[in-house]
């Protein structure tokens, strides 16, 4: 009797052995494993010259990529004087972007470099805190001038725009990279504010002298792999 038990343990011990060892080489060989990754950001510049600039700038990243293909979120909030020869204003609200970039770096070993291109969508919503307005009319009227001091406020104020970036991440640590970035903006539509143009819009910068910007700045990100 104890050889007969033996006997049929020892059977099914053979019978498991190759089925564990089938189910682990299926998971080395999924398609998904160690391709898909989660990056968490933070724009270190946009903080730096915002407060050299007496302003405010959060900003934050996720983003989402498997093998090559990232798709990318990113909020802010922004708080940022402005001022102009004939007025003076803080800018303050929140804005969003969304986009996929493709990572064009071929990496080797265990590596995870990046250089992307790629597009965004954005949105602003924001107010307007008109705090002084300071006119000096010319010839002939040269000795005449206005102005007004006291804080008028546009609210609830929306603009949108598309963004071509290009960046470069670059692993500092186990993990922790260093981005460098640089994108062009257009924006189609000027909002207005009252009788103005929206000259300052939160994340996409000063709108007064074209439809386009331009942005350049540095983060630092960590990146989880699965």
């Amino acid at each position: 009797m104890r050889t007969f038990i033996f006997s049929i343990l020892t059977l099914l011990a053979l019978a498991v052995a190759p089925a564990q060892t089938d189910t682990s080489a299926v998971k080395k060989t999924s398609p998904f494993a160690g391709r898909m990754h989660l990056r968490l950001g933070y724009d270190i510049g946009k903080k730096i010259w915002s407060h050299y600039r007496h302003g405010n700038i959060d900003q934050a990243y996720l983003n989402l990529g498997y093998g090559n293909h990232i798709f990318e979120l990113t909020a802010g909030t922004e708080t940022m004087p402005y001022t102009h020869p004939t007025f003076s204003l803080v800018s303050e609200g929140r804005y969003w972007k969304a986009g996929y970039h493709y990572n064009f770096y071929d990496n080797w070993g265990d590596m995870h470099n990046e250089i992307t291109l790629g597009i965004r969508y954005a949105r602003a919503a924001f107010d307007y805190r008109l705090d002084q307005i300071h006119i000096d009319y010319p010839a002939p009227y040269d000795h005449w001038s206005y102005t007004r001091n006291g804080s008028v406020r546009f609210d609830r104020l929306h603009a949108w725009w598309l963004e071509l970036t290009t960046a470069v991440r670059a692993e500092l640590f186990h993990n922790l990279y260093l981005d460098l970035y640089v994108s062009g903006k257009w924006m189609p539509r000027t909002p207005q504010a009252g009788d103005m143009t929206a000259v300052y819009v939160p994340g996409f910068y000063r709108t007064n002298v074209s439809h386009f910007g331009f942005g350049l700045g540095y983060a630092l990100s960590y990146r989880f792999g699965f």
